[in-house]
Formats: C-alpha cells, sequence, structure tokens
C-alpha cells in the first residue's frame, strides 16, 4: 500500500515571519504542558518546530510508513501583520524545490507564490519550468479572494501548464483574517477552469467541510486534503472520525491524506495520523487504502 502526505512544509530559520512561529511554540507548549520560553531557550529538543528540514521529515517519513510527501510554499511576504522572511520568496521556492530534488523519490514540490506580486507569473513559469516543481500553492488569508481578478493570471498560467493548484481554506493565524478562505469563493474558478485540479487544504478547516462536499457534488475538479483534522481529533477523537468518515464518505476519490507536517505534531505525531485512518470504523480497507495514498497517486499520475 503505498501513502502518500499531499501537504507538508519544511523551512529554515528566517523563511518563514518570526510570528508564525511563536503560534506553532505557543500551540505545541500548551498541548505538552510547559512554558513557551523553556522550547525557545531548548530548540535542539524541538527540531521539526525549529529545523523543519527535508531530513527531519523523511525521518518522520520513515517512521511513520509515508512513501512521498508534497512539499508546500507558502507566500507571506505582503500579508499586513506579520515581519517579512529574511530571505526572498524566490529564495524560498527554490531551496524547497532543491530539497525536491535530494529526495527525487520521496518529495514532490509545489510552489508557494502571492498572485499580488508583480513578478507573480514569472515566479510560477520559472518554478514549473526550470525547477521542476509540480504545482502551486495559494494561500488567501494573506489578504485575497481566490475569485478576484488580480489572481486570474495566475489561474490561466497554471490552467496553461496543466498543475494543480492547492488552495487554503478554513482558519489560518490570528494575524490573518479567515474571511478570505471560505471554499465557496473557489467555485467560479472550478466553473471557469474545469479541466483545472484544485486541491481545497484542510476541507475546508472542519468549519466549511459541508461547502466543500457540496462543491465535489457540482464539479468534477475539485479535491480536498484533510490535513490540520489533528487538531480535531486532540479536542475530542470520536466526533472527529464521524465528520472525517462522513466527509470521506462523500468526496470518495476527491479525499487526499495530509498533515500540515509539522504544525500538529504534537497533537498528533505523523505515525499516530496515519494509524488513526487504518483504524477508522465503518470503512472497508480498500476505501481506507485509497485516503490514504491511492487517490493521490492517481493525482499525482496526471503530472507525468
Amino acid at each position: 500500500m503505498v501513502v502518500i502526505d499531499v501537504h507538508t512544509h519544511i523551512s529554515k530559520k528566517g523563511y518563514i515571519p518570526h510570528e508564525i512561529t511563536k503560534v506553532i511554540v505557543d500551540d505545541a507548549a500548551r498541548r505538552i504542558g510547559i512554558a513557551p520560553e523553556k522550547m525557545t531557550r531548548n530548540p535542539e529538543k524541538y527540531p521539526t518546530i525549529y529545523e523543519a528540514s527535508p531530513e527531519n521529515l523523511i525521518k518522520d517519513m520513515d517512521e511513520a510508513g509515508i512513501d512521498k510527501s508534497i512539499l508546500i510554499v507558502v507566500d507571506y511576504g505582503l500579508a499586513s501583520g506579520l515581519s517579512k522572511p529574511k530571505v526572498s520568496i524566490e529564495e524560498y521556492n527554490k531551496w524547497v524545490a532543491d530539497a525536491a530534488d535530494q529526495y527525487p523519490d520521496r518529495l514532490i514540490a509545489f510552489v508557494g507564490v502571492d498572485p499580488r506580486r508583480k513578478n507573480a507569473v514569472e515566479i510560477l513559469e520559472k518554478a514549473i519550468q526550470e525547477w521542476g516543481m509540480k504545482g502551486l500553492k495559494l494561500y488567501p488569508p494573506c489578504g485575497f479572494y481566490p475569485n478576484e481578478s488580480l489572481v486570474t493570471s495566475l489561474w490561466e498560467k497554471a490552467n496553461e501548464l496543466r498543475i494543480p493548484v492547492m488552495v487554503h481554506s478554513g482558519p489560518g493565524f490570528p494575524q490573518l483574517q479567515m474571511k478570505y478562505s471560505e471554499p465557496i469563493y473557489l467555485e467560479d474558478v472550478l466553473v471557469r477552469y474545469p479541466n483545472l485540479n484544485i486541491i481545497v487544504a484542510h476541507c475546508g478547516g472542519v468549519v466549511w467541510a459541508e461547502e466543500v462536499v457540496g462543491l465535489r457534488q457540482l464539479r468534477n475538479n475539485v479535491y480536498a486534503d484533510i490535513s490540520g483534522w489533528q487538531s480535531l481529533i486532540y479536542a475530542d477523537k470520536e466526533y472527529a472520525m464521524q465528520r472525517l468518515v462522513h466527509v470521506y464518505s462523500n468526496l470518495r476519490s476527491k479525499c487526499l491524506f495530509g498533515s500540515d507536517w509539522p504544525a500538529f505534531n504534537f497533537q498528533v505525531s505523523h505515525k499516530e495520523w496515519v494509524n488513526l485512518i487504518n483504524n477508522i470504523e465503518n470503512v472497508e480497507a480498500r476505501l481506507k487504502k485509497k485516503l490514504l495514498g491511492g487517490n493521490a497517486e492517481k493525482l499525482l499520475k496526471l503530472l507525468k
């Protein structure tokens, strides 16, 4: 059985705003019952937070039995309320692309770029055609709706390149606004580009999961990953698993396994997340295999 995690992140110090790191650290510290300052003083004890390297990801993948992962870049550079990353978005994307090249059988890279950048289309083209990245990630909470005209040039180029586009949905970070992340704003795009595969990251973030189900019933080019649902499982496992079964029973072949590594590792580890899916009650084994990797494998074959 192949297991594919379609939603992971790698980074180094200075690659993402320090406010984002602080939110993750504060949440992790609360989960394990220590003061955030203790984690800050001992970063070597928490490598997946302070050094989310490709090597650490591969190590966790091996422990969990995950065969492949998609590396997702998020462009926070134009978001108000966040400090500016210390490296350019081009440099960040190239570093992630190089990581995928380093582990070609294990890692696949998606470029991240804010559509408000004047050279957004150029960055996308270079990432796909020169650096070998395989898809695009959009992060609307930074301050734009996915159906705004300012995003059109990226949608057009992605459609031309025949690459999948992953779009964040649901809650994000407190410095950003989740109003931009409601899945329904993707319907205009799904209709306009019927041959463009769009992955709704986090499947609406639980709060808008039913919107994603509704989109799936009407639009054949929508997929959704379940990354981030670990937080619900941590809070209420029984309810979370019921919701997950409901969502999967409706999305079926369009539902993809994801973790958002390393963000939720202190709630549910990579290995625990895979095991939870394998042990879902009232779901046939063959369907669990499709969720864990079979569905993503079919989608990724379209990239070759």
